[in-house]
């Protein structure tokens, strides 16, 4: 069984807003996950309960600053997975991080999670060297934090074809890596190397 519950309170005083922003919002994600050898599934489910009113959460219209937790229950994840020996598949509905989420990632401060309908490769040891890792993903689906209250301004979801990759050789100074995000939603290409310390 899977079982997370986060209550939080939020405050924001925004300039140019007469008005400030106080939302009190519980978030429960629930769920299974069983295994098998190399071969696992996880399905879970998301619900974000807010107990105050008063503040805009994207979809009431209020005239207070932006607190994007609006109340919600979804899927949030449905993944089927294998690993052995240094690689694991993932196919479903999952969370995606690349790179300490800089710009691929959950927007885990939001109490709705952003989850991706995506396959993704992780192999580490390519080529029989122990350093060298590859992370690659496709994504035809981004399930924002909107939730399911989504509308053409704010949508529940966004599809396109992504593309994301990164290939990092673990050295003594640090871990360099090279990446590349492919989104077709605002025709964009990102890609660079860095240098990171361990």
């Amino acid at each position: 069984p899977l079982i997370d519950a986060r209550l939080r309170y939020e405050h924001v005083d925004q300039d140019g807003i007469a008005d400030s922003a106080d939302a009190v919002t519980l978030r429960i994600r629930s769920g299974v996950q069983a295994s098998t050898g190399p071969f696992s599934a996880l399905v879970e489910a998301e619900g974000n309960i807010p107990f105050t009113t008063s503040y805009n959460d994207g979809f009431n219209g209020r005239p207070t600053p932006l607190v994007v937790d609006p109340g919600n229950i979804e899927l949030n994840r449905a993944q089927l997975s294998y690993a052995d020996k240094g690689l694991k598949l993932t196919a479903g509905r999952q969370v995606l991080d690349f790179a300490d989420q800089r710009f691929v990632g959950p927007a885990a401060w939001r109490q709705n999670e952003q989850t991706f309908d995506a396959v993704r490769v992780q192999y580490a040891g390519l080529g029989g060297l122990k350093g060298l890792t590859v992370d690659a993903a496709y994504s035809w689906s981004v399930r924002t934090v909107n939730g399911i209250q989504g509308t053409p301004a704010r949508p529940q979801s966004v599809g396109g074809d992504n593309y994301f990759g990164i290939i990092g050789y673990a050295t003594p100074i640090g871990t360099l890596s090279g990446f590349a995000y492919l989104v077709d939603q605002d025709s964009a290409t990102l890609s660079g190397f860095r240098l990171s310390s361990q």
